[in-house]
């Protein structure tokens, strides 16, 4: 019984790292969107 909690909860962590890494990678990537685009129209103006 106690095995199936540790399983349950491991892989409860497992999902939670995974939606972590893929938020994470969204806000880095539209942060970097984004910077790229201030530069540009800094550059433009």
């Amino acid at each position: 019984m106690q095995e199936n909690t540790i399983v349950r909860q491991t892989m409860g962590l497992g999902q939670t790292d995974l939606l972590l890494n893929v938020l994470m990678c969204n806000v880095s990537i539209s942060v970097h969107l984004s910077f790229r685009h201030t530069e540009q129209s800094v550059s433009i103006s």
